[in-house]
């Protein structure tokens, strides 16, 4: 593995380490329902995104474009970094009513007031947020990813470390200040990185360019519209959920929803520097292309096999850490989430491909699929099935999005990315048959 694959596998680890043993805490401090009102909280504050087209995300890539003009990279950056505070402080003040007035429906009189507090603090964080993440951004894009995981990594621990601090004083809002505190540390260690390392850049922004705004807003626009399906599913899906069967139901299916795909992007971190790889190959060699793909995915399918599977037979451990019971309905929700997100995973290594290749309409046609079935799927589960199979039909919306993606670009690129499939069959059937057997216990178990 690479350096930069290496410290990209650290920081997901971290963040994926640090967010649930602050739920943790949260669930022993306060009680389950407080992690399912964290989720909801920010399923909500996470809508806002989609209405953003200034492109923060791709600030990595306008700053790399520059190219080793220092003036120009500062401009991306100090252009960019103001224009996402003032867009999303001004959608802040837009939403914030109307959204307030509809996240206080989904709360019991005795948690009210605390959860519209939390609310505020998100809302107010937000900002800070997406310019902090800017920036760290703008540091893969001077050729730092290294550092920009340090950064992230440290100011992970410091949120872990904060939490433990502030939540027993606190509760659930000192834990929501502990994360305004990481972002603003975020933001100020990747600044100062930053201008130490491009030297038109200073401390305080002050170099602007029409040029920079232009470029970046335009970029910005086509990203978001790229994106918009699952910057809406996830919430989505999260808030229906929390309307239809409550916060303890809730924070059990965003814990399980989040180790399924926390260990995917497990994958897609240690994959992600065979991006530029195959971005050369494809325009040079492309028979070189297809062999890398061939070799890497059959590797790639066994660890993803071994992976989930891992997943599954350690989930009742991981339900005694965080809830201190054996949840069956916790056990059923992961094994699910974990078959859904764990079959599409076996394609990652196929989008990054395409990707190189400029074919992302699959990706994109299967995304807005998945949230054109989000609703639809999920008011007929709760009208005609019991609520605890939610979770199934929304592992299911999944696994037919991403499939749908990587059997177009695999049509379209004439592709043939597991060539020994036989060898495949032990492992992904073992995979298959440890999270349908799990399924099925559960549900057995279960009384509806």
């Amino acid at each position: 593995m690479s350096y930069f694959g290496m410290l990209s596998m650290v920081e997901s680890l971290a963040l994926v380490v640090s967010y649930f043993v602050a739920l943790r805490m949260l669930i022993q401090h306060s009680g389950i329902e407080y992690a399912g009102l964290w989720s909801l909280t920010m399923g909500f504050v996470t809508l806002i995104r989609i209405l953003d087209l200034t492109g923060a995300a791709g600030l990595a890539r306008m700053v790399a474009l520059a190219d080793g003009n220092n003036r120009l990279a500062a401009e991306y950056i100090d252009t960019l970094g103001t224009i996402v505070f003032a867009a999303y402080t001004a959608l802040v003040l837009i939403t914030y009513l109307p959204l307030h007035s509809f996240f206080s429906t989904f709360l019991e009189i005795d948690i009210r007031e605390e959860g519209l507090t939390l609310f505020l603090i998100a809302m107010i964080a937000l900002p800070i947020n997406l310019v902090g993440s800017a920036h760290l951004s703008a540091l893969d894009g001077i050729g730092r990813a290294d550092l920009r995981a340090i950064l992230n990594t440290g100011a992970i621990i410091l949120f872990l470390l904060l939490t433990w601090a502030l939540l027993p004083h606190y509760g659930i809002e000192g834990m929501a200040f502990a994360q305004i505190l990481q972002f603003i540390v975020g933001l100020i260690a990747a600044r100062l990185f930053l201008a130490k390392s491009v030297s038109a850049l200073s401390v305080l922004p002050r170099a602007f360019s029409k040029f920079a705004a232009r470029e970046t807003l335009s970029f910005g626009a086509k990203l978001q519209l790229s994106s918009i399906p699952m910057a809406l599913f996830d919430p989505l899906s999260r808030i229906m959920l929390g309307r239809i069967a409550g916060l303890e139901f809730l924070a059990q299916y965003d814990i399980a929803y989040k180790i399924a795909g926390y260990t995917r992007n497990l994958v897609r971190a240690y994959l992600s520097p065979m991006l530029p790889e195959f971005s050369r190959l494809v325009t040079t060699d492309v028979k070189a292309a297809r062999h890398l793909l061939s070799e890497t995915s059959v590797a790639m399918a066994r660890l993803v096999s071994v992976l989930f599977t891992g997943l599954i037979l350690i989930s009742p451990l991981f339900s005694l850490f965080m809830f201190s019971r054996m949840s069956a309905e916790f056990l059923l929700f992961t094994a699910a989430l974990s078959l859904g997100w764990g079959l599409t995973t076996f394609g990652v290594i196929t989008q990054l491909y395409a990707r190189a290749a400029n074919v992302l309409r699959w990706s994109i046609l299967g995304q807005w699929g998945m949230l054109a079935l989000c609703v639809p799927i999920i008011a007929a589960t709760d009208a005609y099935l019991d609520d605890v199979f939610l979770p199934i039909v929304l592992a299911f919306i999944v696994f037919i999005g991403h499939t749908f993606a990587f059997v177009g670009e695999v049509r379209t690129l004439q592709l043939s990315p597991f060539p020994s499939k036989r060898s495949l069959v032990p492992w992904v059937g073992t995979f298959v048959a440890v999270c349908v057997a799990m399924i099925t216990l559960m549900l057995m178990r279960i009384e509806f």
